[in-house]
C-alpha cells in the first residue's frame, strides 16, 4: 500500500486525483505545511513540501517524479502514452507546467521569499500574475480543439493542470475569463475519481 502526505488545496492534489483514478491501494495522510509545519512531514521530507510518496522504503517527492512513477507501475493504465510522439508531448507539457505556470504561482504566492524589499515584492508578483495571465492564454488556445492537453484522452498532465487552475483566487484575473479553460475545468472536476479526493480532503 502506498502513503500519500498531501495538503488541501496544493498541488499534491494531481497525485491525489490520479491515485484515485488508478484505483491504487493507498493510504492518505493529511499534514500541515507553511509556518506550522507537521513533524510527520518533516520526518519524511526535510523540504517540507508535498506531495510524498511511500512506497515500502521508497521516499519520493516531487509531483512530476511521483506521477512518473506511477506511471511506471501501472503501465496498463491511459494516463500516460506509452511512446512515440503523444510520450513527447507528454513530456513538454509536464515540463511547461512544472518549470512554468507553478514557478510563477509560487513567486505570486510568496514573492516576498524572492526580494528584500516590499516594493519589489509587489513588483515580484505583478510580473508573476502576468506570466499566469499569459500561460493560461496560451493553454486556453491550446485546449480550442481538444478536450485535454493531449487530445480526448485525460492524462496525469491534466490533473496537474486541474490542481493549479483551483488557486486562480489569487490571481487579478478570474477562471471564466478563459473559456476552454473553464470548461476544462468543469470537465475535469465532476470525473468520480476527483470528487473522492475532494471528498478525503474536505472531510
Amino acid at each position: 500500500m502506498y502513503k500519500l502526505y498531501y495538503a488541501p488545496d496544493a498541488c499534491s492534489l494531481a497525485v491525489h486525483i490520479s491515485l484515485e483514478e488508478l484505483n491504487a491501494d493507498f493510504a492518505p495522510l493529511r499534514v500541515n505545511i507553511g509556518e506550522e509545519v507537521s513533524p510527520e512531514l518533516l520526518e519524511v521530507n526535510p523540504l517540507a513540501t508535498v506531495p510524498v510518496l511511500i512506497d515500502d522504503d521508497l521516499i519520493l517527492t516531487e509531483g512530476v517524479a511521483i506521477l512518473n512513477y506511477l506511471a511506471d507501475h501501472f503501465p496498463k493504465s491511459s494516463l500516460r502514452p506509452e511512446t512515440g510522439k503523444a510520450r513527447g508531448e507528454f513530456y513538454q507539457w509536464m515540463n511547461i507546467l512544472s518549470a512554468g505556470l507553478h514557478r510563477s504561482y509560487c513567486r505570486a504566492f510568496a514573492p516576498g521569499a524572492y526580494v528584500k524589499s516590499e516594493l519589489a515584492a509587489d513588483e515580484v508578483y505583478e510580473v508573476a500574475d502576468e506570466e499566469i495571465q499569459e500561460m493560461f492564454i496560451f493553454i486556453d488556445k491550446h485546449l480550442a480543439s481538444r478536450s485535454y492537453l493531449l487530445g480526448e484522452q485525460v492524462s496525469f498532465i491534466d490533473f496537474y493542470l486541474f490542481a493549479m487552475l483551483g488557486w486562480t483566487d489569487a490571481l487579478s484575473c478570474p477562471l471564466s475569463s478563459y473559456e476552454n479553460l473553464s470548461a476544462f475545468y468543469e470537465r475535469i472536476r465532476v470525473r468520480p475519481a476527483v470528487q473522492r479526493a475532494y471528498a478525503t480532503e474536505n472531510e
